[in-house]
This record gives C-alpha cells, structure tokens and sequence, in this order.
C-alpha cells in the first residue's frame, strides 16, 4: 500500500500548506498558553470550540454562495 499527499489546488503547494500549517499552530499554541494564565483551561477551550464552529458555519455558508452562484 502505497500513501501520498496532494492537495486541491496543486501538488507543487503542499509543502506550503504544511509550512503554513505549521506557522499557525506554533503562533496558536503560544497565545493560548499565555492566555491559559488569565482565564483557566475550560474557558479556553470552550471559547477556541465556539470559535471554530463559527468559522465552519461562515465557510459553509460562503462555499455554499460560491457553488450555487
């Protein structure tokens, strides 16, 4: 069994989407733990939960104007 990594907009971005990627996660994890120090770990977590969600609905609703359009 053979795997690979390719990606929607081309293979030659996928190093780019990983470096990316990555960028937003290390500059994530130092915010939220400098956060953690003010708020506690359940209001974090709750607050980045609600935020994600708000973010997938705005996708959703932005892909959906896109593709029916």
């Amino acid at each position: 069994m053979q795997a690979y990594i390719t990606c929607v907009i081309g293979v030659h971005y996928v190093g780019f989407l990983m470096l990316t990627l990555s960028l937003t996660t290390g500059v994530t994890a130092y915010i939220s733990g400098h956060l953690r120090q003010y708020t506690g770990r359940m209001p974090l977590i709750i607050s980045g939960q609600s935020a994600v969600q708000t973010l997938c609905a705005v996708e959703v609703e932005l892909v959906r104007g896109y593709w029916i359009s």
